[in-house]
C-alpha cells in the first residue's frame, strides 16, 4: 500500500509526506546517485514522534519523494514541466541537482500521480473530513524535518521547531500562539514561527479556519535527534529525548485544543 493511516481519537491528524524511502528496483537503477536516495531528512520523523500520543491519527506515506511529492500541488496537466517537476515528480533534489539519469516521461509522471499522490491525498482529506465529523474540528499537522546544515545556513532564522500557518491564514492564532508558549517554556530549544520557509502545500490547501481545519508545518531541526556517524547522521536516543519531551507536551496540546468561537479566518 502506498499509505499508511492508524486511526487515533481526537481532532489531531500527523501528516508524514516523506518518510517513505520505497521505490522500485528498476526506478532506482535511473537515478544519478543510487545511494543517496535512500538518505532523506524525514526518514527517522516516525522514531522521533513514536510513543508520544496515541491520540493522533497518523497518514504515512511508504514511496520515495522522488516519484510523487505529496508537498507539491497538482495543477493542470500531468505531463507540464517547470520548476523542476514533471506534474508532481521531482527532477532536482533539495540541492538543485538533477535526480534522474534518465527522467520519467509525461505518461509515467501521470501515472505515478494516481498511484501515489491521488491516494495520499485521498486519505489525508478522508481523515480530516473524519476528524471534523467526529470533534466538529480538525487538526493537520504536517511534519517535516529540516537538515541541521539548512537551519544554520537559512537567513531567516529558522530554530528548532518551526511553525508555518501561511502567515496565519490556515489556523486559528489562538492555537500558534498557545503553541509558541508552550515551546518557549523548554528554554533549551528555539521556536519560530513563518521563519521564511514556504508553506507546504498540505497546510495551503486544507486549512480554512472557519471551515473547522486548522492546519500548519512542524518543521524540526534534525540535529536535535540525529547524531554524526561517518558520512551519514543516525537517530539518537539520549540525545532525541529532552526534544520528545517537548513534542510530546506539543502533541498534547494539538490533540486537545479547542477552537474559540470567534477563532479563524477564511484565507
Amino acid at each position: 500500500m502506498p499509505v499508511d493511516v492508524i486511526l487515533g481519537d481526537s481532532p489531531l491528524v500527523l501528516s508524514l509526506p516523506y518518510k517513505g524511502t520505497n521505490m522500485q528496483n528498476v526506478l532506482v537503477q535511473r537515478l544519478i546517485d543510487r545511494h543517496h536516495f535512500i538518505n532523506v531528512p524525514d526518514r527517522y520523523l516516525d522514531r522521533l514522534l513514536e510513543g508520544l500520543t496515541d491520540e493522533a491519527t497518523v497518514v504515512q506515506a511508504n514511496f520515495h519523494r522522488y516519484v510523487s511529492d505529496v508537498e507539491h500541488p497538482s495543477q493542470g496537466p500531468a505531463e507540464k514541466a517547470e520548476n523542476g517537476m514533471i506534474g508532481v515528480v521531482p527532477l532536482l533534489d533539495l540541492e538543485g541537482a538533477a535526480i534522474w539519469d534518465r527522467p520519467p516521461t509525461r505518461a509515467e509522471a501521470a501515472r505515478w500521480r494516481s498511484i501515489y499522490y491521488a491516494p495520499y491525498h485521498a486519505a489525508l482529506a478522508t481523515q480530516i473530513a473524519r476528524a471534523r465529523a467526529l470533534y466538529g474540528h480538525a487538526v493537520l499537522v504536517t511534519c517535516h524535518a529540516l537538515p541541521s546544515d539548512m537551519v544554520r545556513r537559512n537567513t531567516a532564522g529558522l530554530q528548532d521547531i518551526n511553525l508555518a500557518t501561511f502567515l496565519g491564514a490556515s489556523c486559528s492564532l489562538d492555537l500558534s500562539t498557545k503553541l509558541v508558549a508552550l515551546c518557549q517554556t523548554h528554554q533549551a530549544f528555539g521556536t519560530k514561527v513563518d521563519s521564511g520557509i514556504k508553506t507546504g502545500w498540505a497546510t495551503r490547501r486544507y486549512g480554512r479556519p472557519r471551515a473547522k481545519v486548522h492546519a500548519l508545518d512542524l518543521r524540526l531541526n534534525e540535529a536535535c535527534y540525529l547524531s554524526a556517524d561517518g558520512e551519514a547522521d543516525h537517530y539518537d536516543e539520549t540525545q532525541a529525548e529532552p526534544f520528545r519531551e517537548m513534542l510530546r507536551d506539543v502533541m498534547g496540546l494539538l490533540a486537545s485544543w479547542r477552537p474559540l468561537r470567534s477563532s479563524g479566518r477564511s484565507p
